[in-house]
């Protein structure tokens, strides 16, 4: 269905020169030229804490399925997709372990925003393509702050979909102590997380009947396995040499990625700025578990009225959609770039 190549990509001095690991899927059908004058486009995706850049391929999968069942002449066409690893996670977080036993707090979304740019700036995306973004949860504020320092002319992206975006209003932040939001019980219960197992069928067992991973396509949590855990012995666990796995991103990785709520407040400001410059998606399951109805609605009234901005809430998901229901995830995805097609025919007419 589609080609995969791995790719390590060094990040800016200001970054503690991190290294970046990516993954580009390409449709092994053809290049842009076999869909004519379609629109070609690079999908970019973006995970959220406590995963990989291989959550997604579920989703990249079923893009590819949909678009093989029914291109359309001038419709707008997917010739690669990234996905990338936040440095402290998956492959990268092994890559660079060393440097965040020393700096635990080497990471947030600011960084992670300038990641992106380095990215969008190392000549790896195809030229001449629309560049859609999807973030998911706190990749959706890493999507949302890579926006900073590029004038409104020049925005890398002609779309960006935002699936259960992690940010708040102010009044929200500013009852955090009296109204606390489901994120900080998180931030404890991963402390204390399980992250030792004997072996990887070990690990998938336990995994399988215990939350969130119980929930997960049975897709999503094989892909956990192989890419959200690690062989033994580790910088963190040197003593342990007798084999077993344990996480990608630790423990403490993880908690600390949760800590940066001031950045869910200012992702929302600027989103707030982009609703008014390019199409903004984003899409919400019905059912509040990390997100928060309160913080769902600082999205929903930043987005209201906007021309260029949509909400789609989807009933029965909740907030892991991309592992939990990745297929219906595509789908709407799909639609949300059936949607820029129609919008630039009306443009022309």
């Amino acid at each position: 269905m589609f080609e995969t190549v791995d790719f390590l990509l060094p990040g800016e001095a200001q970054d503690d020169s991190l290294v970046y690991s990516l993954l580009r899927c390409r449709p092994s059908s053809g290049g842009p030229s076999r869909f004519g004058k379609s629109t070609p486009i690079s999908l970019v995706f973006v995970h959220g804490i406590g995963t990989h850049k291989e959550t997604w391929l579920p989703v990249i999968e079923h893009l590819f399925e949909i678009q093989a069942a029914s291109p359309q002449p001038g419709a707008s066409i997917i010739v690669e997709a990234w996905i990338i690893d936040f440095p402290n996670h998956g492959q990268a977080g092994i890559i660079n372990e060393d440097h965040f036993l020393r700096h635990p707090e080497a990471f947030g979304s600011y960084q992670g925003g300038r990641m992106l740019r380095t990215f969008l700036g190392s000549g790896l995306v195809m030229p001449h393509t629309n560049i859609i973004i999807v973030g998911h949860s706190c990749g959706t504020l890493v999507t949302v702050l890579s926006t900073i320092g590029y004038s409104p002319q020049d925005l890398p992206y002609s779309r960006i979909i935002l699936v259960e975006p992690a940010m708040m209003s102010n009044s929200v932040f500013a009852k955090i102590d009296v109204e606390p939001i489901p994120v900080i019980a998180l931030m404890e219960l991963t402390k204390a997380r399980k992250d030792i197992w004997p072996s990887r069928a070990a690990a998938h067992e336990w995994l399988r009947t215990h939350s969130p991973w119980k929930g997960w396509h049975p897709r999503s949590l094989e892909l956990f396995v192989e890419h959200g855990l690690r062989d033994l012995p580790t910088a963190k666990y040197p003593h342990l040499t007798e084999g077993g796995v344990t996480l990608s991103c630790t423990r403490e990785q993880e908690s600390f990625c949760y800590s940066g709520l001031q950045d869910c407040v200012d992702a929302l400001e600027r989103l707030r700025e982009l609703c008014t410059l390019i199409p903004i998606d984003c899409i919400f399951g019905n059912i509040a578990t990390v997100i928060s109805h309160k913080m769902q609605q600082g999205v929903f009234d930043v987005c209201r009225d906007k021309p260029n901005a949509s909400t789609t809430v989807l009933d029965g998901a909740g907030h892991l959609i991309v592992q939990e229901d990745p297929h219906r995830l595509a789908t709407t995805i799909w639609a949300s770039m059936n949607k820029q097609k129609e919008e630039t025919f009306r443009s022309r007419l």
